[in-house]
């Protein structure tokens, strides 16, 4: 059975700034041991989010339809799953979900965030820090697709996916396959 992801999950999240990486660093090691909690961190700003049953559900679904679309059109992928992402000093994160595309790589070509509460942080900030050249976020029921342009110009390539564009699946896009000869339909 399929959970309900229409219903609203009790995630909770707080955001505090002005936080050292020195303190977010004990902060975290304070935090380890504690299930279903995640701290982020960028530019002096430190995000802590509970991590709910419905939030893991969401999820577990988008990564077997991913791992399910990548397989039935020969995607070569390798998931890397929530692993930490560190720019020592600026930036920490774990997206829900990472995936390599071609070559298993130290930074993911594709993180995908689940967000149940808004924080009122720039993730994309934190992203482009990291060098991440593609981000997803599930929010409010819908994905919205996000590419690093340049070094500092996301572009948001959600409307590339819509029903009308023709793509039968709106949502599975391998990184720069938009600019890539001979990939125009790629996910159709």
């Amino acid at each position: 059975m399929i959970p309900n992801i229409l219903e609203k999950p009790t995630d909770q999240g707080i955001v505090k700034e002005g936080v050292s990486w020195e303190q977010f660093r004990a902060i975290k090691a304070a935090f380890a041991a504690i299930p279903g909690i995640r701290l982020s961190y960028y530019d002096g700003t430190l995000e802590i989010v509970t991590i709910s049953k419905m939030h893991e559900a969401i999820k577990c679904i988008i990564a077997l339809l991913l791992g399910q679309y990548f397989l039935a059109k020969g995607i070569e992928f390798f998931p890397s799953g929530s692993f930490t992402q560190t720019v020592e000093g600026i930036a920490e994160c774990e997206a829900d979900l990472s995936y390599c595309f071609g070559t298993n790589k130290d930074t993911p070509d594709l993180c995908i965030e689940i967000v149940i509460t808004s924080s009122g942080t720039d993730k994309l900030k934190r992203y482009r820090r990291l060098g991440i050249p593609e981000v997803w976020f599930w929010k409010e029921n819908r994905l919205s697709l996000h590419q690093l342009r340049g070094e500092s110009l996301w572009g948001n390539i959600s409307q590339h996916f819509s029903p009308r564009s023709g793509y039968r699946f709106t949502g599975a896009l391998c990184p720069n396959t938009l600019n890539s000869p001979g990939n125009e339909r790629i996910l159709g």
